[in-house]
């Protein structure tokens, strides 16, 4: 029974192998005629030869006709595609295009208008994000294309490009920029224009300095930035000065602003320096100060920049002698006046008070006895005085004083 079962099962077996042998030789020869069906009716006319660049031609022309009309890849020698070589060889480039993809190390100096080196200059490929900076002698490197474009960028010049064009040295002379109309402030860690400027930043120029006399640096801001308060502790000439921005930010600590010199933080005290040696003062009142000077630029920072020489600028002179003198003297007595008055004041107690004046009460309050116990330091043995001052000529003088810029 078992043996009539597998007889079956490899009968069975064979018929279905033998049918799907048929159905894949019927199905090869259906889609093998499909892919002959002729492709005639899409047309292309006015259309000549075409070549791609792997050298071989795309479309073959009907001579017959003027039409180009795609057929089957599969009729050989009849109307469809054919490929056909152009060119054994593949183009090479050019001795042109190879030059200018080749790279080439480019060095130089940057200065300025004066010679001098500057430090720090951007030099990037234009289109690129490469790029160095200058050294402390002006000098860079760097690999570029022949055909790159260098772009040289610093703060307060004007930015220039300078194509390689297979030079290996280039030497750049930076110019001034011409915004000087536009003043740039330094907030935090970048530049910004002023009239673009949101934080606090107030500007006190040397004009605005010189409108009012004042003995230090502390009173010559009173009154022209706004949030800066300036008091004056006593009513002593050249008396200490406080100075606070915006307020007071500690009740134990300091309150007093940074100073900072032509880029140095000022540690000796602000009034050293002579009102007349400032061109202006700037007050950083927020956050852009903290970001800068770090904490101790807490309480507001003031920065000073003084005057300095430019190369074909103007020399001016100022100067100045006065001679002070008392507006007014007080008339006063002299010695021999003075005790007069003291004679005369004495014996105008008897007058007044004679009884006291009878029992002698008055008697230690004699002149007389008083300028005889000071014989020889201030009477002569005449009770005459020996000094005659008047101490407003002894307190005072003509005063010189002059003032040299």
């Amino acid at each position: 029974m078992k043996r009539n079962l597998c007889d079956v099962a490899l009968m069975l077996s064979r018929y279905f192998l033998i049918g799907f042998l048929i159905q894949l030789i019927a199905f090869n020869t259906l889609f093998a005629k499909s892919g002959e069906t002729p492709l005639h009716k899409a047309t292309y006319k006015n259309i000549n030869n075409l070549s791609v660049k792997h050298g071989f031609d795309i479309l073959k022309k009907d001579k017959t006709k003027n039409d180009h009309t795609i057929g089957s890849p599969y009729n050989n020698g009849k109307k469809g595609i054919s490929f056909a070589p152009v060119k054994k060889n593949i183009d090479k480039p050019t001795n042109g295009s190879m030059e200018r993809s080749a790279r080439v190390a480019v060095s130089g100096v940057v200065s300025d208008e004066n010679g001098n080196p500057l430090i720090g200059v951007s030099v990037k490929i234009k289109g690129t994000t490469q790029g160095t900076a200058t050294d402390a002698n002006g000098h860079f490197q760097l690999e570029a294309a022949n055909d790159a474009t260098l772009v040289f960028s610093y703060i307060g010049y004007e930015n220039q490009e300078v194509a390689v064009n297979g030079q290996t040295t280039i030497n750049v002379t930076m110019h001034t920029s011409a915004t000087g109309l536009n003043e740039v402030v330094v907030v935090g860690y970048g530049t910004q224009k002023k009239s673009d400027l949101t934080g606090a930043v107030s500007s006190v120029s040397s004009k605005e300095l010189q409108k009012r006399p004042a003995i230090n640096i502390e009173e010559m801001l009173e009154g022209k930035a706004a949030g800066v308060k300036v008091s004056t502790n006593s009513g002593q000439p050249g008396g200490n000065t406080s100075v606070r921005i915006r307020g007071y930010g500690s009740i134990n600590a300091s309150n007093a602003p940074l100073y900072v010199v032509d880029g140095i933080v000022w540690t000796e005290g602000i009034g050293l320096l002579n009102p007349n040696d400032i061109q202006d003062i700037e007050v950083l009142k927020d956050a852009s100060a903290t970001a800068i000077y770090g904490t101790r630029g807490s309480n507001g920072v003031i920065l000073v920049t003084t005057k300095r020489g430019k190369k074909g600028g103007q020399v001016s002179y100022n100067g100045y002698v006065s001679v002070g003198m008392m507006a007014r003297k007080l008339p006063v007595m002299n010695s021999e006046q003075f005790l007069k008055t003291q004679d005369i004041a004495y014996q105008n107690i008897q007058k007044f008070d004679p009884a006291g004046w009878a029992s002698g009460k008055y008697k230690d309050k004699d002149p007389k006895i008083q300028r005889t116990a000071l014989i020889g330091k201030l009477f002569d043995e005449d009770l005459n005085p020996l000094y005659d001052v008047d101490y407003q000529d002894a307190a005072t003088r003509h005063a010189i004083s002059h003032s040299q810029n």
